[in-house]
């Protein structure tokens, strides 16, 4: 799990929290699988996702649904 305290004491070149600019080489890299969807994306019409801390997903078609939800944890959503 990724803490404040593994961020302040991580002083490798790739800590961007410590260091300015960019990383110096990928932090990364992005599976095959990942490229698939998205070349191909799933044909649904789920806009929103929201994941939690404690692993709990949740999907939504629009922002009108995933407000109770992102209220109920503290979140507020802006719309431009």
């Amino acid at each position: 799990m990724i803490t404040a305290e593994r961020i302040r004491s991580d002083m490798s070149e790739f800590n961007t929290y410590l260091n300015d600019g960019i990383p110096p080489s990928s932090v990364c890299s992005v599976s095959i699988s990942a490229i698939k969807a998205a070349i191909n994306p799933a044909k649904d019409k789920l806009l929103v996702f929201l994941c939690l801390i404690k692993g709990e997903k949740a999907f939504f078609k629009n922002l009108k649904r995933a407000q109770p939800k992102y209220r109920k944890i503290g979140l507020i959503l802006i719309k431009k």
